[in-house]
């Protein structure tokens, strides 16, 4: 399935934040980031986990993974 900009760049953003921190960012963080509401990041993020980009489950914090392809 094809990803949106949007989607693209929630993606990414989740990739380098891991890769920075060490750990996933907050839904808080990518709506920050992204400047939209928490609500909108949700939705977002819902649409990734749908296409099998990420790994999240909701209501557990910093829960968020990008799924590598080369290692499933």
């Amino acid at each position: 399935m094809t990803l949106t900009s949007r989607q693209k760049e929630a993606e990414q953003f989740i990739r380098d934040y891991h890769e920075t921190h060490g750990y996933a960012p907050s839904v808080r963080d990518v709506a920050a980031w992204l400047r939209i509401s928490a609500n909108g990041a949700v939705c977002h993020l819902s649409a990734l986990k749908r296409k099998g980009r990420i790994l999240w489950t909701p209501h557990v914090a910093r829960s968020l993974r990008v799924v590598d392809k080369c290692k499933v």
